[in-house]
C-alpha cells in the first residue's frame, strides 16, 4: 500500500516521489502551479489519488491531471528499473 504524506507545497513548486514495485518504479509527482492563492497548501490526497488512479488506467504509460477546482497538478510517470538508477529510460 501506497503512503502519501502530507506537505505544505508553496506556489509554483513541486514534490516528488519515487516508489518500486516489481522490477519497476514509478515516479510520482505534485506541482502546485494552479488557482488563485499563492500560499502553500497541502495538497487533498483524495484528489490527488483520484487523479493518478486515473492517469494510470487511461494511459499506463503515464500522465498528468488536475481535479476540478484543483491547485495542483499530478503526475504518474513509470519506468523499468529502480528509484536512484539514472540509466532508466524516461516513459512518454
Amino acid at each position: 500500500m501506497l503512503t502519501i504524506t502530507k506537505h505544505a507545497i508553496a506556489f509554483q513548486n513541486s514534490i516528488s516521489q519515487c516508489f518500486e514495485s516489481q522490477g519497476s518504479r514509478c515516479d510520482l509527482n505534485a506541482w502546485r502551479g494552479a488557482g488563485a492563492d499563492t500560499a502553500p497548501l497541502v495538497f487533498d490526497v483524495m484528489n490527488c489519488e483520484l487523479v493518478l488512479q486515473t492517469a494510470a488506467v487511461v494511459c499506463p504509460m503515464g500522465g498528468s491531471g488536475m481535479a476540478a477546482g484543483g491547485s495542483f497538478i499530478f503526475t504518474i510517470d513509470p519506468n523499468p528499473g529502480s528509484c536512484g538508477d539514472s540509466t532508466a529510460e524516461p516513459s512518454g
